[in-house]
């Protein structure tokens, strides 16, 4: 290895941008000055200027729509592409989400106020926030989190399963250890041949054992829970999931680690997989390659441009407090990073052979001693300190009977996303059954789909 970084640990959350969550910091960190505006119609000049404000709510209740060609209208706001975004259609897009009620539409334009994300903000003074991290694809969650795992999604551009090599492929034939730590489903098995390293999935709560007893792997990587099931409440973030619901299992992840004769010699990874809708105002760079010659056909994509920004922290005591680095970063930056300081012999694609590595943030020759041993989390303290319990524990049958009693089940529909993911089970679960369940469109609540999906990946990773 090139420093003393023995372990890396990566956090990905779901759908944020930067400016949405970091944006209204103070400078060095954050770039709104208040300023910043979409038209509620950005082909007529003389319409409403909605500006971005500081009332980002903890709930988001309607999920902003981040499809490829929704987030071509939120870049351009409706006119032809071009090499530079204006970013002058998130309130147009939302609008059209809310079913043409501009009031909703508008919101849009909220947000996180300083300290409203205490455990996100306290990490971004205290370490590295990353000013310029872009999603590799100006598109959905599943593409974007592929290229985390393997710098491309194989020409998708759509939550559709690939197969390709990965980072962890590389990790396994150099004989590295590395393991991913899920809430309740993997994402990351929708890259098919990850089937093969069934041994690496351990639950969510291992994690925090395998610090305890020095057991953690030299890379890991945590993927947060995307249902809500009964107590045990969703925490990626993604709307409508409360913000302040990831913030608490950022700060369980980061106090453990901090507290743990791990700290010296760790690198926590904080990122988002895209913007999931919100307003940024950076335009996304063009120019980059693309990955492995493969192309989008429906709708066209050349893999050319990056997605939109979205926070990024680095997190280790080698780094000097208050680090702002303004590099250009995107997901393939992860595979690129852990490629120099593991010492893996070959890339995966020309992405992430073209893309900057963040080591260079690791400057302090011993470890600091003035990082916070605990982070502050917003919210109900008793709401709170319950969620990040539970963030530690397995699931009995006591208390699923006392949460089904005190009517904790989720009846929303489930959300686009999560609909992925039960697609995602039954693509990879071949009994009859199961994939009749899922046809017969009987997963109609987020509870019932967080129930399905739960033990149809527990029968799989027990195989």
């Amino acid at each position: 290895m090139t420093t003393s970084i023995d372990h890396v640990v990566v956090l990905m959350f779901e759908n944020r941008s930067f400016d949405h969550m970091v944006g209204l910091l103070p400078p060095p960190w954050g770039d709104l000055t208040g300023a910043e505006f979409n038209l509620v119609d950005p082909a007529n000049p003389a319409s409403q200027k909605v500006f971005v404000n500081g009332q980002a709510p903890d709930e988001c209740a309607l999920d902003p729509n981040h499809s490829f060609g929704e987030v071509q209208i939120q870049l351009y706001g409706g006119a032809a592409p071009g090499a530079s975004a204006p970013m002058n259609g998130f309130v147009l897009d939302y609008t059209s989400d809310a079913g043409g009620n501009v009031q909703t539409g508008m919101e849009i334009m909220q947000c996180h106020a300083p300290g409203s994300i205490p455990a996100l903000h306290t990490l971004a003074q205290q370490f590295c926030l990353c000013t310029n991290w872009f999603a590799s694809v100006p598109g959905p969650t599943w593409p974007n989190r592929f290229y985390v795992h393997a710098a491309t999604s194989a020409g998708e551009v759509a939550n559709n399963s690939i197969v390709t090599r990965t980072i962890w492929d590389n990790l396994a034939a150099a004989g590295t250890s590395w393991n991913i730590y899920y809430g309740d489903v993997p994402q990351s098995l929708a890259i098919l041949n990850m089937l093969a390293h069934l041994g690496n999935y351990r639950p969510l709560e291992s994690f925090f054992s395998d610090v305890q007893h020095g057991t953690l792997p030299a890379v890991s990587f945590i993927e947060p829970r995307y249902f809500d099931f009964l107590f045990w409440k969703g925490n990626d973030e993604h709307p409508p999931h409360l913000v302040s619901l990831g913030d608490a299992l950022l700060a369980e992840v980061y106090d453990t680690l901090r507290n743990s004769p791990l700290w010296a010699n760790t690198l926590l990874v904080v990122l988002y997989d895209e913007h999931g809708g919100f307003y940024d105002k950076i335009s996304p760079p063009t120019g980059v390659p693309n990955p492995d010659g493969k192309n989008s056909t429906d709708p066209p994509f050349d893999f050319t441009a990056l997605g939109v920004r979205t926070p990024a922290v680095l997190v280790s005591p080698l780094i000097p407090a208050g680090t702002v680095d303004a590099t250009t970063y995107e997901h393939s930056s992860f595979a690129a990073t852990i490629k120099k300081l593991f010492g893996l012999p070959s890339f995966l694609t020309r992405r992430d052979a073209a893309a900057n590595t963040f080591d260079g943030n690791l400057t302090l020759a011993t470890a600091r001693g003035d990082a916070p041993t605990a982070l502050p989390v917003a919210g109900d303290p008793g709401v709170i300190a319950e969620a990040r319990r539970l963030i530690r524990t397995g699931i009995t049958e006591v208390e699923v009977a006392a949460a089904m009693a005190a009517g904790e089940a989720s009846m929303r529909p489930p959300t686009d996303f999560q609909r992925s993911l039960i697609r995602l089970v039954r693509e990879i679960d071949h009994r009859p059954w199961a994939r009749a369940m899922v046809d017969a469109h009987i997963l109609d609540t987020e509870h019932d789909a967080a129930v399905f999906v739960q033990e149809r990946i527990g029968n799989i990773l027990r195989r």
